[in-house]
């Protein structure tokens, strides 16, 4: 299914997916939700460029697409942020992103989400991610049908 496809190319897909967060964000945004409708649709009429599938998967991938470009942006975003804690600055960004993003990052709530997430990071009550390594789980299924003869 276009599901099993797009999470097979994972690694591939996050790499054009950061690569359009860090290059084509034209002001800062503190989610990828808060992003408006057209950018995000241009980040998918871009990563539509580079990968094919049935035009009947279109939607299921676009779902996928969100769902990974929102973790993913949130991770950037993240990085961000402790680059911005420890005095630095990222590079290769747009510097009028960052610099709207420390208002953000100054707001006492969100200083408390962020609090309360680390606390709970560090509780060790907080179900762990199991990670099977730079590959998924379909890649590496993938990889293993090819080797045995497509079988």
């Amino acid at each position: 299914d276009g599901a099993t496809w797009f999470r097979a190319r994972r690694n591939r897909t996050s790499k054009a997916i950061t690569k359009m967060i860090q290059t084509q964000l034209p002001k800062a945004y503190e989610t990828y939700s808060d992003m408006p409708q057209h950018l995000q649709d241009s980040w998918f009429r871009s990563f539509t460029q580079f990968y094919n599938w049935s035009p009947e998967l279109t939607p299921l991938v676009r779902s996928e697409f969100d769902s990974q470009a929102a973790k993913l942006f949130s991770d950037q975003v993240y990085a961000w942020k402790q680059k911005y804690l420890q005095g630095k600055k990222p590079k290769n960004m747009n510097m009028d992103v960052f610099n709207g993003l420390i208002p953000h990052w100054n707001k006492p709530e969100t200083k408390a989400i962020s609090e309360t997430n680390s606390k709970n990071r560090r509780s060790g009550n907080v179900m762990s991610t199991h990670n099977a390594g730079a590959k998924t789980i379909e890649a590496r299924e993938e990889e293993m049908t090819i080797e045995a003869g497509g079988v």
